[in-house]
């Protein structure tokens, strides 16, 4: 028998089931006598050694088909040499059909190297390995399998491995489900410990972060927190979260309906949940079209309620794929919204009850009165402060005397107010001022009984109240003394004076704003007088122009400034000397205009309240007012006094047209004597065509308060004729009502004859020029002509030919031929009318619509032999379907052709072999666009605004007037186009751009001679 037949080996060492054999082979390596009992064995079996060898075979094929698992023989190099039947059933693939990589090919790519790599080192040592993988089953899936080999040997010498793969696919989906039920655990577990003492400060991260979790754990894209507004009517958008690179959801829908028709939302109402595994699970209509405007293709949804109301919305979406959600998935949601709709609440009832008692506290010290409980020998029992505590002379603590505390004048009658309180139960009040070394102030007391032996005193600070009395009354006397007339002096004299006193400051003046940068000062007092001599005070960027007053009137803004402030610097020692601590400038302005600043400096620290400064601005208002009022008085009379001697002719009429006053110049215009025009109606001054008709459009016009400009043409009393420019203005007086007329006239008569002298002139040369393209044109135009006339000569010789031959053709040859030559005169025809037309267009035509790309070939049509005989090559590229352009054909060719004579004229100053014209159309929104370009010279950035304005050339002398690019610009703007340059640069060519309207509107063409 072969012993080392390498089936019956491999039999022998996998199959324990063969026992005999394997009982057998153990006992000859081990008895100590082998040897001979080997031979004897050998002996018996020798005689049927070759049928043996078949049956053990045989046995050991048949044993290995019927094991549950796939087995597998290699040889020492790996490649298999034997399957088993459940392999070939497994994997559908035959022994033959595998490459030399043998069974590896049918390993999960993924997990194909750490195979390789284990089987390379377990057959370097000849060892046993195991390892767990992925196999392509013949369904074309995978399935987990858990592989063992055993190596092989023949004798000492080791010929393959034995491997036998157990699918283990429903053990590693338990672990998989196993580990992910652990996670779900210690995941709801960690969110929920984090929302158990949340500050409403971190409650959103919190939210934002719990959202990350459950959509990364169920695989969702987005997820998000709908919170129902206080009416539960809508649910608004409050947290989102979604995978990177994905579309944020708040753009998509705010707000939710909570109460109406919507289908998702009755639905989850219902069910407690939303399960949408594709969007065919969602009726038709606006819902599902929401949806899918947003990429969802599926999503699940709980709703956050408390006891029957719903509070919000916690959802998931899938946009990458429709999604089959698991039951976890929706159970996911549904316990953190709980956890996440507890924390919300807590932390909103929290956030209330922090607004409550903000807001008491606020109260309670927005009160500005000063409250003291005192018992009836005046002892101080408690005090509830406002601010600074104030009210006495100094600091009163709990359980000193009230008495004591203040001056003697005062110590008795509060003493009596308490003393009549408690025996009559009458509130009683009186006021006291007290005295500091800055300033005063007024305190009002009231008392009231709080109990058998103790009083309330409440003290009100009334300095401020005095003060605004005062302030209102000062206010009151500057607008009498302006109304008044008094000289400007006197008026802000006595106000820096009232000032002064009411707000007991020692250094204030008003500075009026003077051309030059000066200032022109008003001071109050002998104090502010030396402080401010000779100081420099100006108004200008100088160095003396940025102290306070000069800031204030330069920039127009209220000024503050510590004595510390560098912008006092100049002044600093002189202030300083008075005992000033700060200062500040309120400027004084009128409807914008700056006229001046009041300025004052105090050694009250507190000084500077905000109702303080509210007084002050208010004085420099009624200030800037009286200065306003003043000099307007005095401008009034220089206006008077003006339009006297004025050059235009002035006319003042009432509402009905009545002329009220005129000045010399319309009587000089118009030939009349004062008494001629005074009380009459304008409407019989003018001798205007058309009269009806002109002074109904002008009183429509005026009388409902707009201006009105035009041009008259009338006659004066000697019968000349002349031409004016006319305004009326409507004046409204204090109540916004129409109280007069202002019409000016400006004798224009020689002005209009010298514009018809220079707009003959100006036609004259634009036909100059229109001539001047055409010479350009002619040799194309000789081209257009000559191939129709060579086409008819060549007919017309044809037929002369045959008839000399004494041939006739058939008569229908000969209508042939007749039709050709029709057919080329027509042609010929054709040319010549269009250019007569375009030689003869002179009038603007009514505007209609005109296809930009027929012009382009009409214009090359006319101009492009010339350009080639210039040795320039064109290049279009028209767009398809372009819109039409309100225009006129003719005329829109003209612009064309001037700007390729342009372009031609500027290539023929460079010398280069790739001469090029480029032209371009298209449009966009409601735009169409035209671009004629060369690669000429280019035009500089410094002629780049001059090259529209007519006469402007860079040609030399007598080369050309400089009418070409002007007239261009004529006719694009005036059908409501634009050119412009592009590219203006030297040496890199020039692009002109026309836009147009995109369609046929309304326009007006240009009036070309």
């Amino acid at each position: 028998m072969n012993w080392d037949h390498p089936l019956l080996t491999a039999a022998i060492s996998f199959l324990g089931g063969v026992l005999t054999a394997g009982v057998l082979f153990a006992l000859l390596r081990a008895s100590r006598c082998g040897r001979t009992l080997r031979r004897k064995i050998d002996a018996i079996l020798a005689q049927g050694q070759a049928t043996r060898i078949e049956e053990d075979e045989q046995r050991f094929r048949n044993l290995a088909d019927r094991a549950p698992v796939l087995l597998i023989v290699t040889d020492s190099l790996g490649a298999p040499v034997f399957f088993n039947q459940t392999w070939a059933e497994f994997t559908g693939r035959p022994l033959a059909s595998l490459s030399g990589r043998g069974w590896l090919e049918l390993v999960h790519p993924d997990d194909l190297p750490a195979c390789e790599g284990r089987q390379k080192a377990a057959t370097a040592r000849r060892r046993l390995f195991r390892h767990e993988f992925r196999l392509r089953h013949v369904s074309g899936g995978y399935r987990w399998m858990m592989a063992v080999f055993m190596p092989r040997w023949h004798g000492e010498n080791f010929v393959g491995y034995i491997g036998s793969f157990a699918d283990i696919t429903a053990h590693r989906q338990l672990e998989q489900a196993l580990r992910r039920q652990v996670e779900y655990e210690k995941m709801l577990a960690a969110i929920s410990a984090k929302f158990v003492s949340v500050s409403p400060s971190a409650l959103d991260d919190a939210v934002r972060s719990a959202l990350g979790e459950i959509g990364r754990f169920t695989g969702a894209d987005r997820a998000y927190i709908y919170l129902s507004t206080e009416d539960g009517r809508e649910a608004r958008l409050a947290y989102y979260w979604n995978i990177e690179n994905l579309r944020p959801l708040n753009g998509e829908k705010p707000a939710i309906a909570l109460i109406g028709e919507s289908w998702l939302i009755r639905e989850m109402k219902a069910t407690g949940r939303l399960n949408i595994p594709n969007l065919d699970a969602v009726p038709a209509g606006e819902e599902r079209e929401m949806l899918a405007a947003a990429g969802v293709r599926s999503l699940v949804a709980v709703p956050l309620a408390s006891g029957d109301r719903m509070l919000g919305i916690l959802g998931l979406h899938s946009v990458s794929q429709a999604k089959a959600w698991r039951e976890e998935d929706i159970m996911l949601p549904k316990l953190v919204g709980e956890v996440i709709l507890g924390a919300i609440l807590r932390c909103q009832a929290q956030t209330a009850l922090a607004v409550s008692e903000a807001e008491n506290k606020a109260i309670l010290a927005s009160v500005p009165d000063i409250l003291y409980h005192v018992r009836d020998d005046g002892t101080i029992l408690d005090i509830k402060p406002s601010g600074r505590q104030a009210g006495l002379p100094a600091p009163a603590p709990v359980g000193s005397s009230i008495g004591r505390l203040l001056p003697a004048h005062l110590a008795k009658p509060a003493m009596d107010a308490i003393g009549q309180v408690l025996a009559v139960g009458r509130v009683q009040r009186f006021e006291y001022y007290l005295k500091t070394d800055n300033a005063t102030a007024y305190y009002e007391a009231r008392v009231t009984k709080a109990g058998a032996r103790d009083v309330l005193v409440i003290v009100r600070d009334i300095t401020e109240r005095r003060r605004s009395e005062a302030c209102d009354l000062l206010l009151l006397d500057i607008a009498v003394m302006v109304l008044e007339e008094r000289p400007l002096e006197d008026i802000l004299t006595f106000a820096c004076e009232q000032i002064k006193a009411i707000f007991d400051v020692s250094l204030l003046w008003v500075g009026r704003k003077e051309p030059g940068g000066s200032v022109r000062l008003f001071a109050a007092g002998e104090e502010a007088t030396e402080c401010i001599r000779d100081g420099g005070v100006r108004w200008d960027d100088s160095p003396a122009g940025h102290g306070p007053t000069g800031t204030a009137i330069r920039t127009g803004k209220f000024q503050l400034a510590g004595i510390d402030d560098p912008r006092v610097r100049q002044w600093r020692a002189r202030l300083a000397k008075h005992g000033a601590v700060s200062g500040a400038s309120f400027p004084l302005k009128v409807s914008g205009l700056i006229l001046g600043a009041l300025t004052l400096f105090t050694a009250d620290q507190g000084f500077w309240t905000k109702r303080t400064i509210v007084h002050l601005t208010n004085f420099a208002e009624q200030i800037a007012l009286a200065i306003h009022a003043t000099t307007s008085r005095q401008r009034l009379k220089l206006l008077t006094t003006g339009l006297e001697s004025a050059v235009n002719a002035v006319i003042i009429t009432d509402r009905t047209g009545s002329i009220q006053w005129v000045n010399p110049a319309f009587l000089g215009l118009t030939g009349l004597a004062a008494a001629d025009v005074q009380g009459k109606n304008v409407r019989g001054i003018f001798a205007v065509p058309d009269a009806k008709t002109f002074y109904l459009d002008l009183w429509q016009h005026i009388l409902a308060g707009r201006a009105w400009q035009g041009e008259i043409t009338s006659r004066s009393k000697d019968g000349a004729s002349y031409t004016a420019e006319m305004s009326v203005t409507p004046v409204r007086d204090e109540s916004g009502e129409l109280a007069n007329f202002l019409t000016i006239l400006h004798d224009v008569t020689r002005r209009r004859q010298a514009e018809q002298e220079m707009l003959e002139a100006r036609e004259a040369v634009v036909r100059a020029e229109r001539l001047s393209s055409l010479g350009i044109m002619a040799a194309g135009i000789a081209h257009e002509i000559n191939q129709p006339l060579n086409s008819l000569k060549v007919t017309a010789d044809g037929m002369l030919y045959w008839h000399n031959q004494g041939k006739t053709p058939a008569l229908a040859k000969i209508m042939e031929n007749i039709g050709k030559i029709s057919k080329q005169a027509d042609r010929i025809d054709n040319i010549i009318k269009h250019m007569r037309f375009f030689v003869r267009s002179s009038q603007r035509g009514e505007p209609e619509a005109c296809d930009i790309n027929t012009a382009v070939e009409e214009a090359l049509s006319l101009i492009g032999s010339q350009l080639a005989a210039h040795a320039i090559a064109v290049r279009t590229r028209l767009a398809a379907d372009l819109p039409t352009v309100a225009a006129n054909n003719t005329q829109l060719e003209e612009v064309i052709i001037n700007l390729l004579v342009n372009a031609m004229q500027s290539l023929d100053t460079v010398d280069k072999p790739d001469k090029l014209i480029t032209i371009v159309t298209g449009w966009r929104k409601d735009e169409v666009f035209l671009e004629i370009g060369d690669n000429g010279p280019g035009i500089g950035n410094n002629i780049k605004g001059k090259v529209f304005e007519p006469f402007f050339t860079t040609k030399p002398a007598g080369e050309g007037m400089g009418l070409g690019l002007s007239i261009v610009h004529s006719i694009v703007a005036s059908y409501g186009g634009q050119i412009t340059i592009k590219g203006a640069r030297r040496n890199r060519g020039a692009v002109f751009r026309i836009t147009f309207p995109a369609g046929a509107g309304e326009g007006k063409g240009e009036e070309q001679a």
